[in-house]
């Protein structure tokens, strides 16, 4: 059955001068506003905010309409080279829902939530889309794909993920040759793949594929599960070494590391910016190898810090 909503007004404004109260969660900041209040049945039953930056992208819409949970969609962009021979632009748009009742107990911790970082708090996390175009430099042949993540909402926790890569542009024209190819498959709460779930379109099932879980994760999301695996395959997940996907160093003199283990910790530098997953897979992984190594010292006395030392003489034969 249709809302049948209409347009009441539309307005836009600089964000410095919007004084509602909508409920942001980006973390970036708006240029302007547009805002547009709709009406059913003659009277006003909704909301919708587009917050835009100075170039004019979208950075988040809010959707507050009247018996329905409050909606965010989040924005982000990004672009640059893989390798010599690609260059990649993508937009990740991430959704998020907000039962009615619980709004006043968020707005009564939401200061507290942005403090920590923390803006979803009590959201539910509904889907993730991602569109992926990229261009292969020597050929200019452009190839178009696109991602998405459904939450399932069952109690096991599963998402439904999926891929589509579109015909590619091939001399500013579509090309007539190649099919559109998909795949789907459920993934549970320790990131892997049910094997029986996996649907194909005009391409392969994929047999030997390990990872296939964390595929169509955002580098963000990706972080923490990718670096857990690792740990877990050399066998030293157990010892409950924490991991900071955006740790900022307070010493200068650390600047330069893109990750590092410390003391139980593995850091990875909020300012580094990752050319691709497969970057920071040699990188999470590096981290996880001297994790196993000043492990293997701690067991045997050496001073590796006040959390290693308690790990060694726990964990010590």
């Amino acid at each position: 059955m249709k809302n049948n909503f209409y347009i009441i007004s539309k307005t836009t404004q600089n964000f410095a001068d919007y004084m509602s109260q909508t409920i942001r969660l980006s973390d970036q900041t708006p240029y302007t506003v547009k805002e547009v209040i709709l009406g059913r049945k003659g009277k006003v039953s909704g909301k919708i905010a587009t917050f835009l930056d100075k170039e004019g992208n979208v950075i988040e819409k809010a959707f507050n309409l009247k018996g329905k949970p409050l909606r965010n969609r989040i924005y982000t962009y990004k672009h640059g080279k893989i390798g010599n021979d690609e260059f990649v632009k993508s937009t990740e748009i991430e959704e998020y829902k907000l039962d009615r009742k619980i709004v006043d107990v968020y707005k009564k911790y939401q200061k507290k939530t942005e403090e920590e970082g923390i803006k979803t708090t009590l959201w539910v996390h509904e889907k993730t889309q991602t569109n992926h175009v990229a261009k292969h430099i020597p050929t200019d042949i452009i190839n178009l794909t696109i991602s998405r993540i459904q939450n399932l909402k069952n109690f096991k926790q599963e998402y439904l993920h999926s891929f589509t890569q579109y015909k590619p542009i091939v001399n500013n024209k579509i090309s007539k040759n190649s099919p559109i190819k998909y795949i789907e498959y459920i993934v549970n709460d320790k990131f892997i793949a049910l094997k029986s779930s996996i649907h194909t379109i005009n391409m392969k099932r994929p047999k030997f594929d390990s990872f296939l879980g964390f595929r169509a994760l955002s580098l963000e999301d990706f972080k923490i599960p990718i670096t857990e695996r690792f740990l877990s395959d050399r066998g030293i997940k157990h010892l409950g070494y924490k991991i900071l996907p955006n740790y900022m160093p307070t010493d200068e003199k650390e600047i330069t590391w893109k990750g590092l283990f410390c003391n139980g910790y593995i850091k990875f530098r909020r300012t580094w910016v990752p050319e691709s997953k497969a970057d920071f897979v040699s990188t999470s992984r590096h981290e996880v190898e001297h994790g196993w190594q000043y492990y293997l010292d701690a067991r045997n006395g050496q001073d590796r810090g006040d959390n290693m030392l308690a790990i060694g003489e726990n964990m010590g034969s």
